[in-house]
């Protein structure tokens, strides 16, 4: 997008959005060695469109579902970030 005049070099230069998400071992890993609470339990809650086994769509659309279900949400999640940056 620099490259095509959309944003400035410099801006891009200076926006930096860290984005780590860890996986679920880590989240008790982490948990654990705090020390202020036990995990008695955990449970995976499944999100992406196109993950039901009732009624699972061809690998080519599950793909593109995925991609625009991230490009959706990220979208919406930092929008206002990415706002007031530039």
């Amino acid at each position: 997008m620099s490259n095509q005049g959309m944003v400035d070099k410099e801006k891009l230069e200076m926006f930096n959005l860290p984005i780590y998400e860890p996986c679920s071992e880590e989240v008790v890993e982490a948990v654990s060695a705090e020390g202020s609470f036990e995990i008695v339990y955990r449970e995976l809650f499944v999100t992406m469109p196109g993950s039901s086994a009732a009624a699972p769509p061809s690998q080519r659309t599950r793909r593109r579902s995925r991609r625009e279900h991230c490009a959706r949400h990220t979208r919406m999640y930092w929008l206002g970030t990415l706002e007031a940056a530039w």
